[in-house]
């Protein structure tokens, strides 16, 4: 069957000095639909340091060729309001397409001048040469009932970047750590414009991870976890984009007030970068004391989630709102957890 696939892989570490080693690899993957071999070559060079004047670091500078023989795909549900937003599936290339393929590069950094302080900084850069997208418009012709995947699938192309750093200062009774992240996804849709490159829809340009740990107590241990996101787009629900967004002639559909004369007000649904969302914030906040209990340990938890109940819009939908003969359109928003309380017993032998 096309789902078979047969792999090999092998690797060797040449040693370039006392503190240096380079790392050569590759992945052989035999596709008996495509009757070819795949090579995915690896490479990577780290130097690390267990005493230097700036305490013990590492750093690593690492590169290869990277394909994908099982894709995921998500197909939106028809409409906008259902419960279950798309359908996720999962799909080995047939002899149609070609295997997605992206190059990869990535560096990070490690240093912990003491015991107590440990810093880290990462980068990364993904070109996804091809990629595999669906087809919305192929799904909606006589054709739909296809039985290979050239039929439903199209390709695209994009680029991913990034960078992080975090630090993070541990002592016997008390660990923080703060992170900060910066990312970019950018690729190609199924809409009327293909040769564009638009922000994905799961990407979080800007986030901010808080964390801390307490032990007031050997049997006490109290958390608290901030996270924080800026940037996010495709404000609407996946489905319009997918559906909508691929048939130009809905484009007049979707005027929030048809009694202004106002285009600019018509939301453009071939554009999700238009469409921003607020920012994301979110406080969670733990404890658990443990008792024990001769062999075994009873362990009472408590758990307040999204503690400050902030309203995250998680997207947002439209409502129709009849006014006379004229029907409006007005977005209203979906939002994530609301302040959630937990209690948990555990018993530990």
């Amino acid at each position: 069957g096309q789902g078979w696939r047969f792999a090999a892989f092998g690797e060797d570490r040449i040693r370039l000095g006392d503190h240096t080693t380079l790392g050569l690899g590759t992945r052989l993957t035999f596709l008996p639909q495509h009757r070819r071999v795949f090579a995915e070559p690896r490479l990577e060079l780290r130097h690390d340091r267990t005493e230097h004047a700036l305490g013990a670091w590492s750093a690593r500078l690492a590169g290869g060729l990277y394909r994908q023989f099982v894709g995921q795909y998500n197909v939106s549900s028809v409409s906008p309001s259902a419960l279950l937003p798309a359908i996720r599936f999962w799909l080995p290339v047939d002899s149609t397409v070609a295997p997605p393929k992206a190059y990869h590069a990535a560096g990070s950094l490690l240093l912990m001048p003491s015991a107590r302080w440990t810093f880290r900084a990462e980068t990364y850069y993904k070109y996804q040469q091809h990629l595999l997208v669906i087809d919305y418009p192929a799904l909606w012709s006589d054709a739909a009932v296809q039985t290979v995947q050239s039929g439903f699938l199209r390709q695209g192309r994009g680029h991913a970047y990034g960078a992080s750093t975090s630090a993070e200062r541990t002592t016997e009774r008390l660990r923080l750590h703060l992170r900060y992240e910066f990312s970019r996804a950018l690729r190609q849709y199924a809409f009327q414009d293909s040769l564009r490159l638009i922000a994905a829809p799961w990407n979080e340009p800007h986030r901010v991870e808080l964390d801390v740990d307490w032990a007031p107590h050997a049997r006490v241990i109290a958390t608290a976890r901030w996270r924080g996101g800026w940037g996010r787009t495709w404000g609407f629900r996946r489905a319009y984009y997918d559906y909508f967004g691929n048939d130009p002639t809905q484009a007049a559909r979707f005027d929030p007030d048809p009694t202004n004369d106002d285009r600019d007000e018509v939301i453009d649904f071939q554009d999700p970068t238009a469409h921003a969302l607020p920012a994301f914030a979110q406080l969670d906040l733990g404890a658990a004391y443990t008792h024990p209990l001769g062999p075994a340990a009873l362990q009472i938890r408590l758990d307040v989630l999204n503690a400050l109940d902030r309203a995250n819009v998680a997207d947002r939908t439209l409502r129709q709102i009849e006014q006379g003969a004229v029907t409006l359109l007005e977005p209203e928003e979906r939002t994530l957890l609301a302040r959630t309380v937990s209690v948990a017993l555990r018993l530990k032998w």
